[in-house]
């Protein structure tokens, strides 16, 4: 049997990416072993049964950017996903960290319920990956445990890579070399003002395939 410790689960739109605006379930894992500095979901970074407390799975589906977690059944955490959310044919597996955790199962699952497929990750762990599945990696070089895993780069369909000031654009240089045929998308730190201009400034005076990414759930103010 296959369970997970899962965080929250709650439809909304992506605020982030190429996928920008798209309506989708969001399903949080927890546990983290990266731990960004400037992670906003800090209360997944304590693994599985580790997390503040376990709850009832009822209670992951209020958004309360709380610690606890649920340790859910495969295919109970299926169908709660199809019965509360028939209508969104679009599941994002998130976190914390989801490829800390087997989630090949579920999206076997998923995807024979006729769902479409996400899966945002840093890219540390080497994940097998069908090609269904939408890989979104963001990468955390120069974060301790967070070293991208090569094959990772390679299966990715989005490079989201978050920018905080000129030395991250330097650290991504080497990644834009390594794939050139890659979405990258630039996502400011924090929404910072200078990181922003960085960006911007980044891909409309550069070649490929770039794209200026803006954290959109922050600035309608949902989740």
């Amino acid at each position: 049997m296959t369970s997970y410790y899962i965080n929250e689960i709650f439809p909304s739109v992506q605020g982030e990416g190429a996928k920008t605006g798209c309506p989708a379930v969001f399903v949080r894992f927890q546990g983290c072993s990266v731990r960004c500095p400037w992670c906003d979901t800090k209360y997944t970074w304590k693994g599985g049964a580790k997390c503040a407390s376990l709850v009832p799975a009822s209670e992951i589906f209020v958004k309360d950017r709380k610690a606890g977690c649920a340790l859910i059944e495969k295919e109970a955490l299926v169908r709660d996903i199809t019965g509360r959310y028939p209508n969104i044919p679009l599941v994002i597996l998130t976190g914390g960290e989801p490829c800390e955790q087997d989630i090949g199962p579920l999206c076997e699952s998923l995807r024979a319920r006729g769902l479409d497929i996400a899966v945002e990750t840093s890219g540390h762990v080497d994940f097998d990956f069908p090609d269904y599945v939408y890989v979104v990696v963001s990468p955390k070089l120069g974060v301790p445990n967070g070293e991208l895993v090569p094959r990772m780069a390679r299966r990715a369909d989005e490079i989201k890579y978050v920018i905080g000031n000129e030395a991250d654009l330097e650290r991504m240089k080497p990644l834009r070399v390594a794939y050139p045929d890659k979405l990258f998308c630039l996502q400011p730190k924090s929404q910072d003002k200078e990181a922003t201009r960085l960006c911007f400034e980044y891909v409309i005076n550069r070649s490929g395939k770039l794209r200026l990414s803006l954290q959109t759930e922050k600035m309608i103010d949902i989740r």
